[in-house]
């Protein structure tokens, strides 16, 4: 690898190089995002071992300099599904002598044990690169022959060559790919790394083989396509006596058959709200809490007020087959980093899966209670939305072939109208004392309400979300004595819920009201350094709402009306200001925000931040007072 430094943040992303790299785009280091791994690094790769490390810098003056680098190797801590502690090593190699302008020039060899583990390689990385030649050597039994070893995703047949081996027991095949320039990913979170940059997915999913059941039922595998389990003409359903089962049944019985319910729609909603009152035991506090119960089963855990986080599908799933509920199997992938692809299984760790249950006008997404977030049936966060998703049906519901169908479908999505916030308040200014009484009302819907309903009401929050989402219409800087209540709430898509907030603000002036981070936008021109030089994706359309009176104890004049009048339309993206004087000493502002698309095309990147831009404006109002 041979990069030029020509910035001092390129100097200090290069002032040490670290093993292993992060080949995975999907994996790259986001530090928007939030938890204990945030921002870090280092990717998980099992069997990863350095042969050999060299560097060298190119001086402006063409003069070579030989670094003698001493590794410096340290621990790392990962938490597996299962909630257990496991290690891995990563290390550091520190430059020096390194100068803006410098070439430096590194080499090294690793070998590196994929087994077991699928892994994803992005030719693309956030830096460009002017040459790159890779190469992959795939080992595998001969009766793997017909089974497709790598998916090549968005590369064409003259980037890659294939040469195959054939030997006593083992077929070897070579990968050898070229490009002779890629591009850097300006943002990578949110180009759809999975969908829209080429990538080469190695597929492990293919060594798996499952045993035959017993009796009437029978497993079968699809290579190169998707795995299933079918119940062949089965007209009896094998009921399982043993403890975890007799503690489920114990446990559903408090919910009464309703034979007019023929879809289990609602016995499973019913269900979803119980499960969602319960403590949540998280599969690391299983193994290290205080309250460590591992060696009990799920289902013991559920008679005494615990969902464990490592068994909810199962046991989600559990309970309709309990009640004889025919649902499918939802697979389906964060569309922020990939697609379901209905030609061949890809991208198979970041799956993720959802039960659906056939209704009277379609069908019934329902989401496990993932991290502890508790979501209603029918409610998908936005990068399950508008994204296609395999159903298949659950093999102990399929009484014949003709049921054993998958279905590739696209998930459901909200509109702008739906993901809609208002606030709407009351400002009572004091003159004399610089203070300000207020009372606000924030009613929040579709996304809105997916996101920051439950960080309202101090629960778990969807760390995979950006940290600038959440903020409560009571974060107001120098706000005190604040009093926040939910005053209503929908379980029923759009899912709207309502909060009531008094607060007392301090101004630090008497002739200026300074509204800076008085709202809740997503967006900032920080955001933004430079232009996208990629297609970019919003996570969702939405209409953000602001309407805010002024009362003030005395008649005051606002002096910059003019300044606080904005406006922007284009295809993407609205943004409206106004401020309207009612009488001597009240004034409404109003703000009015609308993100019509989900894709910024690249031609139209400069329209981004033209919207960046202004909501920074806005984002600044300060209201100029004479009194």
């Amino acid at each position: 690898v041979a990069i030029k430094i020509q910035t001092g943040k390129g100097l200090s992303s290069f002032s040490k190089i670290q093993l292993p790299e992060n080949f995975d785009l999907t994996n790259y280091p986001n530090f928007s995002k939030q938890g204990r791994f945030k921002g870090r690094k280092d990717p998980l790769i099992y069997g990863y071992k350095i042969q050999y490390f060299s560097v060298r810098v190119i001086k402006s003056n063409k003069k070579i300099v030989d670094m003698e680098l001493k590794p410096n190797s340290h621990k790392v801590t990962w938490v597996d599904f299962h909630g257990q502690h496991f290690y891995d090593y990563i290390t550091d190699f520190q430059t020096k002598e390194l100068e803006v302008g410098d070439i430096i020039e590194y080499m090294y060899k690793a070998d590196v044990d994929w087994n077991g583990i699928q892994s994803v390689v992005y030719p693309n990385a956030i830096y460009p690169k002017l040459d790159y030649n890779l190469k992959i050597v795939a080992k595998f039994p001969s009766q793997f022959t017909n089974v497709k070893q790598l998916y090549n995703f968005g590369i064409s047949k003259e980037k890659v060559t294939l040469t195959s081996e054939h030997k006593v027991g083992e077929e070897i095949d070579t990968y050898v790919y070229h490009y002779d320039f890629l591009k850097g990913v300006t943002y990578p979170n949110n180009a759809i790394v999975g969908v829209t940059l080429p990538n080469i997915t190695l597929n492990h999913g293919a060594y798996k083989q499952f045993a035959s059941g017993g009796g009437n039922m029978k497993t079968y595998m699809v290579y190169d396509r998707y795995v299933w389990m079918l119940s062949m003409d089965t007209t009896e359903k094998i009921r399982i006596y043993d403890k975890y089962h007799a503690n489920l049944r114990k446990f559903i019985a408090k919910f009464p058959e309703d034979k007019t319910d023929t879809t289990g729609n609602v016995f499973f909603s019913q269900l979803i709200d119980t499960l969602n009152a319960m403590y949540f035991a998280s599969a690391e506090g299983l193994n290290y809490g205080e309250t460590s119960q591992y060696s009990m089963t799920s289902s013991e855990q559920l008679l005494k007020g615990r969902l464990a986080e490592e068994f909810i599908y199962k046991n989600y799933s559990d309970f309709l087959e309990e009640r004889d509920v025919f649902f499918y199997n939802c697979t389906v992938i964060d569309r922020r980093y990939g697609m379901v692809n209905s030609d061949y299984r890809n991208h198979y760790m970041l799956e993720r899966n959802l039960i659906v249950l056939p209704g009277k006008k379609g069908f019934k997404y329902y989401m496990p209670r993932y991290k502890g977030i508790k979501y209603l049936p029918d409610e998908l966060p936005f990068y399950f939305e508008g994204t296609k998703c395999l159903l298949s049906p659950c093999y102990s519901c399929v009484k014949n072939t003709k049921n054993a169908q998958l279905l590739f479908l696209t998930t459901p999505k909200s509109s702008l109208n739906e993901n809609v916030r208002t606030e709407n308040a009351s400002f009572k200014v004091v003159c004399d004392s610089f203070k300000v009484r207020a009372n606000i009302k924030e009613n929040i819907s579709g996304q809105f309400s997916t996101i920051l309903r439950h960080y309202y009401n101090k629960e778990f929050i969807d760390s995979t979300i950006p940290e600038n989402y959440f903020k409560k219409c009571s974060d107001k800087p120098h706000a005190a004595n604040i009093k926040l209540k939910q005053i209503s709430s929908q379980k029923l898509f759009p899912f709207k819920n309502s909060y009531n907030c008094s607060e007392e603000i301090s101004l630090g002036s008497k002739s200026i009201v300074d509204l800076k981070d008085w709202f809740s936008f997503f967006w900032s021109k920080e955001m933004f350094p430079v232009e996208p030089n990629h297609d970019y994706f919003i996570d969702f359309p939405y209409t953000d709402t602001y309407n805010y009176l002024f009362e003030f104890d005395k008649p005051t004049e606002i002096v910059n009306l003019d300044a606080l009048n904005k406006k922007l339309s284009n295809d993407y993206f609205e943004v409206g200001s106004s401020i309207v004087k009612q009488d001597e000493s009240k004034y409404l502002l109003s703000i009015l925000i609308k993100v019509k698309q989900i894709i910024v095309p690249k031609a139209d990147g400069t329209k981004l931040i033209e919207f960046a831009s202004l909501l920074d404006e806005v984002n600044n109002f300060k209201l100029e007072l004479k009194n």
